[in-house]
């Protein structure tokens, strides 16, 4: 039933600066997760990245960020497609098996039985300064089935996006006993 299905989560925190994400791919007898931390940038290959060095000196030309203006939006693409790819990541998975976790896997099926809208439920009231940005994208087959998106998300404002980062990385830190995933790391979570 969850075969060739996957999430991929984007998590940001821009207040500390953190960026992580988690893959869950599904198989036929088995999950694989994947989760990436964003390391460092260096620095030292953008300064000679010629390709860095042109788009960011146009950048600086400009007077104004302007979200409306093409050209310009193209510009901060490509810096950030440049600084991405000059980007460190620290990189583990674990491979885990159906039968071993029946409630993630009937929490997976749930996610893929969901629409956006309901999995994007807010609090109406809810308002939030500084938090973690978490992008949510489902694929069946390598296709978007859809997209979610929640910021700081928790178990009122969006109980089966809470409950899929929190199962996600308690299944690790169960499995896996090192610091590769502390708290610290995941916004808290």
């Amino acid at each position: 039933m969850l075969e060739g299905k996957r999430i991929i989560l984007n998590a940001i925190t821009t207040v500390a600066m953190q960026e992580y994400s988690m893959e869950t791919s599904c198989f036929k007898n088995e999950i694989k997760i994947k989760f990436k931390f964003k390391d460092s940038v260096s620095f030292n290959k953008l300064k000679t990245d010629s390709t860095f060095s042109v788009l960011s000196k146009s950048l600086q030309k400009s007077k104004q960020y302007d979200p409306k203006n093409d050209t310009l939006m193209n510009l901060y693409s490509r810096v950030d497609s440049a600084i991405k790819a000059n980007t460190i990541y620290n990189v583990d998975s674990i491979k885990i098996n159906y039968l071993q976790f029946l409630e993630y896997e009937k929490l997976l099926i749930a996610l893929f039985n969901s629409s956006p809208t309901e999995l994007e439920k807010k609090n109406k009231n809810r308002f939030i300064l500084d938090g973690t940005s978490v992008d949510f994208t489902f694929y069946q087959n390598d296709s978007i089935k859809f997209k979610a998106y929640a910021n700081s998300p928790n178990k009122l404002t969006h109980p089966l996006l809470f409950d899929y980062i929190t199962s996600t990385l308690d299944i690790y830190r169960g499995l896996i006993k090192n610091n590769f995933l502390n708290k610290e790391k995941t916004s808290g979570y």
